[in-house]
């Protein structure tokens, strides 16, 4: 008996024995199965191998988890009533010099309660009559301003890096990025440890730079990256898997006619689109026919003529022209046949008639005979040029 769902025996799928189980192959809540560490259990690499190494933060951008909630302290019955007291005339009447204690763990969950706080510690202070009492309170209010400046200047921690800045904002893209290395490089390119860091002079700050696309070196490359993409999203986002089909078809199309690198590419400005939140989601992109707006801007210009071939092409015209142009040389003979001609003699092109023979004409005897040799045999001993 094999799991309905992921087919394996009841060795690796709990569901194969009892069907009202959860398959071991499927994850219904991926956003559930993160740990109080940051990382995700194994679940998510059992529904997909391709998300084996793919780094948490980059799961966290794909999967939009924003964190909890922040916690707000909850004060104190004593902290409570001094609170209540702002509002009277004067301001925190409650407090005295015997509850300094209570204002002090107040502003420490409420920091904008120290302007008032402080201003009724020091009319109290002004009132002190006792050497202890001052320096008590003057060694309070040095606690409480110490807090509130250092509280002023505490900021939350972020990761700043290239890396986690693109995660952030093209959370779609960067997992593509991430699949691509995996299947150009190895399974273990996710692991940056080659990556470069960089010095700006100007901030004195080493900063790590933005980490270039790996291109795809043959269409199986493309092809087994984007069954995979489609695997591991189909497993983070929950969706069907015809949800990308549109998609997949398109990248087929592309790759055919223009080729695996402008598929690539194709894809991944598909992605960026979704990233920014243009489009609701992939359905909605491609029936605005947005895909094909961008292989307009992808798409190759026509390639023009070689010049090398260009120019090979225009030195032969200019020869034929100038053989052409250059009248053939004809050796000349005695002319032994007199009165009759044969006119091969011509003008150079582009107006080519026949020569008229000037001896013919004044009567006298012609001097240039056709000869053997020059294609003209049967016309031997005649006149070259035209009678008239």
């Amino acid at each position: 008996m094999s799991c309905p769902t992921c087919y394996e025996n009841g060795t690796k799928c709990p569901k194969a024995g009892d069907n009202t189980l959860l398959c071991q192959a499927c994850c219904d809540n991926p956003v559930g199965e993160r740990l109080p560490g940051g990382i995700y259990s194994a679940a998510l690499s059992r529904a997909s191998s391709v998300l084996t190494g793919i780094s948490p933060p980059l799961v966290d951008a794909v999967l939009q988890f924003k964190g909890p909630a922040a916690v707000v302290s909850v004060l104190t019955a004593e902290e409570a009533t001094l609170l209540a007291s702002k509002g009277n005339d004067p301001i925190y009447d409650d407090l005295v010099f015997g509850n300094m204690n209570v204002a002090l763990s107040l502003v420490r969950k409420r920091p904008g309660e120290f302007a008032g706080i402080r201003a009724r510690m020091e009319g109290i202070l002004n009132d002190a009559g006792q050497a202890a009492q001052i320096t008590k309170i003057e060694t309070f209010l040095s606690i409480l301003t110490r807090d509130v400046e250092a509280s002023a200047k505490a900021v939350v921690v972020t990761n700043t890096s290239a890396t986690a800045y693109k995660e952030n904002t093209f959370p779609l893209y960067m997992f593509w990025h991430m699949i691509l290395k995996k299947v150009i490089v190895g399974q273990d390119s996710y692991e940056e440890t080659e990556q470069k860091t960089l010095f700006d002079s100007t901030t004195n700050k080493v900063y790590v730079p933005f980490e270039k696309m790996p291109k795809c070196k043959t269409p199986a490359h493309l092809f087994l990256a984007f069954a995979m993409f489609k695997e591991a999203i189909t497993v983070l986002r929950r969706t069907a898997l015809r949800a990308w089909s549109g998609l997949e078809a398109q990248l087929y199309r592309t790759e055919a006619t223009m080729g695996f690198a402008v598929a690539q590419q194709f894809v991944g400005e598909v992605l960026r689109r979704l990233d920014l939140n243009d489009f609701e989601n992939i359905v909605c992109l491609l029936a605005s026919g947005e895909h094909n707006r961008i292989l307009d801007d992808l798409r190759p210009p026509l390639q023009p003529v070689q010049l090398n071939q260009q120019n090979q092409q225009n030195q032969q015209n200019q020869q034929n022209q100038q053989n052409q142009q250059t009248s053939k040389r004809i050796k000349l003979g005695a002319v032994t046949k007199q009165g009759e001609f044969c006119s091969i003699i011509k003008s150079a092109p582009p107006n080519v008639k026949p020569l008229t023979c000037h001896q013919f004409g004044k009567g006298l005897p012609c001097i240039a005979g056709v000869t053997l040799g020059q294609g003209h045999d049967s016309h031997v001993g005649k006149c070259a040029y035209h009678h008239e």
